[in-house]
């Protein structure tokens, strides 16, 4: 059985719906590998059908399909979201793991899909000095590029 830590963050209150969401993420461990390709997420779709199965109210991609969340939890105001990779460790693109969001990840390496709190592998000290420090970074950037972008050229700052 999966064993959730309750935080202060997230009081999720132990109620049949809590018990069947429980059900819901323990079916996702036994999830097998799946490419989550831009063009093809499916481990996104996996994940999706489960929540679909168990009657998770949520919303797909509340911000756009290339912006966190993949999901949101309305009923436990919880974010989702789903990462893979045949190695070991999910790839972050742009950007960090956010504190409070519950992660999916599937490794073909591995052979499994775990779970993982963004705060747990980013803490947030950690998180909000990345975020200012890319934020004041991407201001230089962008008025750099202001200043020098005649010959069609920009300079693109990754927090990665």
């Amino acid at each position: 059985m999966l064993a959730i830590k309750l935080t202060q963050k997230h009081p999720l209150e132990v109620t049949d719906m809590f018990l069947n969401f429980l059900e819901c993420l323990n079916k996702v461990l036994e999830l097998p590998y799946k490419s989550n390709s831009q063009q093809d997420p499916q481990h996104e779709k996996q994940v999706e059908d489960l929540l679909i199965e168990y009657n998770i109210n949520y919303v797909a991609q509340p911000n756009g399909s290339q912006s966190f969340p993949d999901f949101h939890l309305v009923d436990y105001n919880l974010d989702l979201e789903c990462k893979s990779s045949k190695g070991t460790k999910p790839m972050w693109n742009r950007g960090v793991p956010k504190p409070g969001a519950l992660y999916i990840f599937s490794s073909k390496r591995l052979s499994r899909t775990t779970f993982f709190w963004g705060h747990d592998v980013c803490p947030p000290k950690t998180y909000k000095r990345l975020i200012e420090q890319d934020n004041f970074i991407r201001e230089k950037m962008n008025q750099y590029n202001d200043e020098n972008d005649g010959d069609g050229w920009i300079n693109y700052p990754r927090l990665a």
